[in-house]
């Protein structure tokens, strides 16, 4: 297991001119937009594994449901997945 496989991942942040400045981490809520925009659907914990796999950051399932509810609500696609009674699965529509 090499060492940088445990840190959270960063994006560069382009200034004015399209210039690189210092990398900063995703928020939670563009961890989530990232993993569910297109047109997979992802129960909440397939959305955390994917967080960490990803990311390397882990985000509690009670967090990502919040952040779900912050988003657009012409965005935001829930439905229960098939064969289950009780497994929510969720996507953003572009």
């Amino acid at each position: 297991q090499r060492p940088n496989q445990l840190l959270p991942r960063y994006e560069p942040t382009l200034g004015l001119r399209g210039q690189t400045m210092a990398t900063k981490p995703l928020t939670q809520r563009e961890r989530l937009m990232r993993i569910i925009t297109g047109k997979r659907f992802w129960t909440l914990f397939e959305i955390q594994q994917e967080s960490f796999n990803r990311f390397g950051v882990h985000d509690s399932e009670t967090a990502l449901s919040a952040r779900f509810r912050d988003m657009p609500m012409n965005q935001r696609v829930k439905r229960i997945r098939s064969g289950t009674h009780h497994t929510f699965e969720y996507r953003l529509e572009g």
